[in-house]
Formats: structure tokens, sequence, C-alpha cells
């Protein structure tokens, strides 16, 4: 659990080279120098609204097709991600890293590299959870090249717990048929 005044948040990367210092977009500059336009597409934006909990998901479509850029939905993995976290299903979680896993918790001095230390640390944070804590996603942004960003705040008893909002950037690749977090 965190203390009320940590801003929760974590970020998995397929590689080592992704710092906290480059963990700004490389758009923007430090000395404040107006940012270039490198290229400009036009993008259509999908909202879906789960009603059962309020669950909003942003989807980047194809322009030219209008469909979506994979048959299986990124969201869709992500979802069980946090679904296999929350059931404590270490099974299920361990299909969902890719071997080369790479997982950047902020509240830690290191990244968590590979499926196995993930897996450890995902394991120990899943227990300490306890049975009446979960995740609860708000929202969730599909970009292109299978990237996601999550918005989610932890729940006690069904109940938000204050000050545990957090935003979670993810890479995901393709094993086969399924989708993985790198």
């Amino acid at each position: 659990m965190a203390l009320s005044s940590q801003f929760l948040q974590h970020n998995v990367w397929s590689n080592s080279e992704f710092r906290r210092t480059l963990s700004v977009p490389p758009l923007l500059k430090a000395n404040h120098e107006p940012v270039k336009k490198l290229s400009q597409r036009k993008l259509k934006i999908r909202g879906i609204k789960n009603k059962s909990n309020s669950l909003v998901t942003f989807s980047m479509l194809n322009p030219e097709s209008g469909t979506s850029m994979s048959a299986v939905s990124p969201s869709d993995t992500i979802k069980k991600f946090y679904s296999s976290i929350n059931n404590k299903d270490m099974n299920q979680l361990a299909l969902l890293l890719a071997e080369n896993c790479f997982y950047d918790d902020f509240s830690y001095s290191q990244p968590f590299q590979r499926r196995e230390e993930a897996l450890k640390f995902l394991e120990q944070l899943a227990t300490c959870m306890g049975k009446n804590t979960e995740y609860c996603i708000e929202h969730i942004y599909e970009g292109v090249d299978l990237t996601i960003v999550v918005n989610w705040h932890l729940e006690w008893n069904k109940k938000q717990v204050p000050f545990t909002r957090g935003c979670s950037c993810y890479e995901l690749s393709r094993d086969g048929e399924e989708l993985v977090i790198r």
C-alpha cells in the first residue's frame, strides 16, 4: 500500500535504454525551444464505454481502412493483466508477460528485468494488496505500435483509496496469436 503522499506509477518498457530521464516524451525540450512537428497524421479515435465499471477505452484506428490495427485487442491484454493481479492468478499473469519484459516501477530504485523478476514483484504486490484491495481501471488509451497507457486507482472494499491514482505505460508484442507485455 502506498503512503498518502505518493503518486503510484509504473512503466513496462521493452528494454533497459528507457530510464527515468527518458520517460518524458522526446519531443519535449528542456530549454523550452518550440517543438517541431515531425509529421501530421489524421487519426480517428474510438471510445468504448463499459457500463459495469465506467471504463473508457480510446484506441487508434487506421485512418486508411477505418479498422483497428490489431486483430487481438491490446486493451483486452491489459485488462487481463490487472484482473490477474486482482485475482492473484500468477499463472495467467505469467502468460501475459514476455520473457524479456522490463517492468519499471518508480517507487523502486531499480527496474525489474525479465519475466522471473517481474513475476516475483507482482506476486509480492498481489499478496500485500490482500483480498479486499484491487486495481480499478479508469481509462485505457491505445496508441500506435501496440502501446497502451492506463489510468487507474486502488479500491478497498469497492471504495476508492485516497491518493492511489496512477498512470502506467505499456508496450506489447506478438507471441504467435497472443499479445504479451514487453
